[in-house]
């Protein structure tokens, strides 16, 4: 039951970005590029636990169309 919970909670860039151990700046950097896809709410900005781990496994395992990151050179 705890993981049914945990599984649709929305997360925040703040928590995103201390999964990932970046800064927030990054995740915003990211968003941009289409890494990672928020979920816009009333103003607010919010990412599904899904989405994070999407992004995890296409960042480990080679994106097919990547987008340049001016940050990684």
């Amino acid at each position: 039951m705890a993981a049914d919970k945990a599984a649709g909670k929305l997360l925040t860039r703040k928590e995103v970005a201390a999964m990932w151990r970046v800064d927030v700046s990054t995740i915003r950097r990211w968003e941009n590029l289409g890494r990672i896809k928020p979920i816009r709410i009333l103003g607010t900005v919010r990412f599904t636990r899904a989405e994070v781990i999407r992004a995890a496994e296409k960042y480990e395992h080679g994106d097919p169309d990547p987008k340049h990151d001016p940050a990684m050179g």
